[in-house]
């Protein structure tokens, strides 16, 4: 695959989210389905989206469109609930990859929800093209580094065997949260 170079990245809604805290869950759930009418997952099927220590909430509707130079382009409606893990990093990168960089926040809500929903498909080129993506939004925010270091995190052979092995039920949660449209 030809590495992508995107040509704009437009984003309509602010990152406000609520930071998941273990110790909270069942309250932080019953106080979601207070204020909002919405179940957020058991904490079960949380803990299938990754440590329940980074699991953020979205509050608010977000739209993120990603245009390429090659006219092709991704648009993710995400709608308030969706719950993601930021850029889940192993432990040896976690020093340079700061989650509440509101760039890299970005970059980690779209690769996420490819991951889960496999809406490029689930082959190693729809890993490969997931994981340029990730890799080519952090750059356009100009963190080269970042995304050089994010970007061998996902991409290794620990980060492929998640891709390939997401619970199907992560993935539904997802198609339920995110639509998701795209052309070339």
């Amino acid at each position: 695959m030809s590495r992508m170079k995107i040509k704009s990245i437009e984003r309509t809604g602010d990152f406000r989210t609520l930071r998941i805290e273990p110790w909270k869950y069942e309250d932080q759930s019953i106080m979601w389905w207070r204020e909002r009418h919405q179940l957020l997952p058991s904490r079960a099927d949380a803990e299938k989206i990754g440590d329940l220590d980074q699991l953020r909430v979205l509050l608010e509707d977000m739209v993120i469109t990603i245009v390429l130079e090659s006219s092709e382009w991704f648009q993710y409606k995400f709608h308030a609930g969706f719950m993601w893990d930021l850029a889940s990093v192993p432990q040896f990168a976690r020093w340079a990859i700061d989650n509440d960089d509101i760039y890299l926040m970005e970059a980690a809500i779209v690769h996420d929800a490819n991951y889960s929903a496999h809406y490029f498909g689930d082959d190693p080129e729809a890993i490969e093209k997931t994981n340029e993506l990730f890799r080519q939004m952090i750059r356009y925010r100009g963190k080269r580094f970042r995304a050089w270091l994010a970007h061998g995190a996902v991409n290794s052979v620990i980060g492929h065997g998640i891709y390939q092995h997401m619970p199907e039920r992560r993935g539904e949660m997802t198609r339920r949260l995110v639509e998701f449209a795209t052309a070339r």
